[in-house]
Protein backbone atom coordinates (compact mmCIF):
# COMPACT_ATOMS: atom_id res chain seq x y z
CA UNK A 1 0.00 0.00 0.00
CA UNK A 2 1.47 3.11 -0.78
CA UNK A 3 0.79 6.83 0.96
CA UNK A 4 1.33 9.30 -0.97
CA UNK A 5 1.09 12.76 1.19
CA UNK A 6 1.22 16.70 -0.71
CA UNK A 7 4.31 17.42 0.40
CA UNK A 8 7.41 16.28 2.22
CA UNK A 9 5.51 17.64 5.70
CA UNK A 10 2.65 15.64 5.18
CA UNK A 11 4.67 12.86 4.29
CA UNK A 12 6.73 12.71 7.26
CA UNK A 13 3.93 13.17 9.63
CA UNK A 14 2.47 9.91 8.39
CA UNK A 15 5.80 8.12 8.65
CA UNK A 16 5.79 9.97 12.01
CA UNK A 17 2.48 8.64 12.94
CA UNK A 18 3.07 5.14 11.63
CA UNK A 19 6.66 4.45 13.23
CA UNK A 20 5.16 5.68 16.76
CA UNK A 21 2.62 3.15 16.42
CA UNK A 22 4.49 0.00 15.33
CA UNK A 23 2.61 0.11 11.59
CA UNK A 24 4.02 -0.78 9.21
CA UNK A 25 3.62 -2.26 5.66
CA UNK A 26 3.31 1.39 3.95
CA UNK A 27 5.25 2.55 1.62
CA UNK A 28 5.45 6.82 2.32
CA UNK A 29 6.21 8.96 -0.26
CA UNK A 30 5.34 12.96 -1.01
CA UNK A 31 3.96 14.14 -4.03
CA UNK A 32 6.01 16.93 -4.40
CA UNK A 33 2.73 19.87 -3.63
CA UNK A 34 -0.61 20.06 -4.53
CA UNK A 35 -0.47 20.61 -7.99
CA UNK A 36 1.94 17.68 -8.37
CA UNK A 37 -0.36 15.17 -7.63
CA UNK A 38 -1.65 14.18 -11.35
CA UNK A 39 1.51 13.99 -12.91
CA UNK A 40 2.73 11.67 -9.71
CA UNK A 41 0.03 9.56 -10.02
CA UNK A 42 0.37 9.59 -13.82
CA UNK A 43 4.41 8.24 -13.37
CA UNK A 44 3.02 5.45 -10.98
CA UNK A 45 1.94 2.42 -13.80
CA UNK A 46 5.82 3.25 -15.39
CA UNK A 47 7.49 2.06 -11.68
CA UNK A 48 8.91 -0.73 -10.59
CA UNK A 49 6.47 -3.23 -8.53
CA UNK A 50 3.50 -1.05 -9.82
CA UNK A 51 1.43 -4.56 -10.31
CA UNK A 52 1.77 -5.40 -7.02
CA UNK A 53 0.34 -2.30 -5.45
CA UNK A 54 -2.17 -3.03 -3.19
CA UNK A 55 -3.82 0.27 -2.66
CA UNK A 56 -3.45 3.83 -2.84
CA UNK A 57 -3.61 6.20 -0.18
CA UNK A 58 -3.81 9.99 -1.07
CA UNK A 59 -3.00 13.12 1.82
CA UNK A 60 -2.92 16.47 1.82
CA UNK A 61 -3.83 19.49 4.03
CA UNK A 62 -6.44 21.67 3.97
CA UNK A 63 -4.89 24.60 4.08
CA UNK A 64 -7.48 26.78 6.09
CA UNK A 65 -9.97 25.81 3.31
CA UNK A 66 -10.77 22.21 3.32
CA UNK A 67 -13.45 22.82 0.54
CA UNK A 68 -11.06 24.37 -2.04
CA UNK A 69 -8.26 21.68 -1.03
CA UNK A 70 -10.33 18.50 -1.39
CA UNK A 71 -11.26 19.61 -5.26
CA UNK A 72 -7.99 20.78 -5.74
CA UNK A 73 -6.51 16.74 -5.14
CA UNK A 74 -9.75 15.48 -6.68
CA UNK A 75 -9.11 17.47 -9.87
CA UNK A 76 -5.36 16.35 -9.73
CA UNK A 77 -6.74 12.39 -9.30
CA UNK A 78 -9.11 13.00 -12.08
CA UNK A 79 -6.38 14.32 -14.59
CA UNK A 80 -3.96 11.35 -13.64
CA UNK A 81 -6.94 8.83 -14.42
CA UNK A 82 -7.08 7.59 -11.08
CA UNK A 83 -10.51 6.81 -9.60
CA UNK A 84 -11.71 9.89 -7.78
CA UNK A 85 -13.71 11.61 -5.08
CA UNK A 86 -16.50 13.74 -5.79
Amino acid sequence: VLIVGEGAGDSALIKYLCDARSISGYQIEDAGGVSRFGSYLKGLPARPGYRKLRGLVVVGDCDDQPEASFQKISKEMKKAGVPHPD
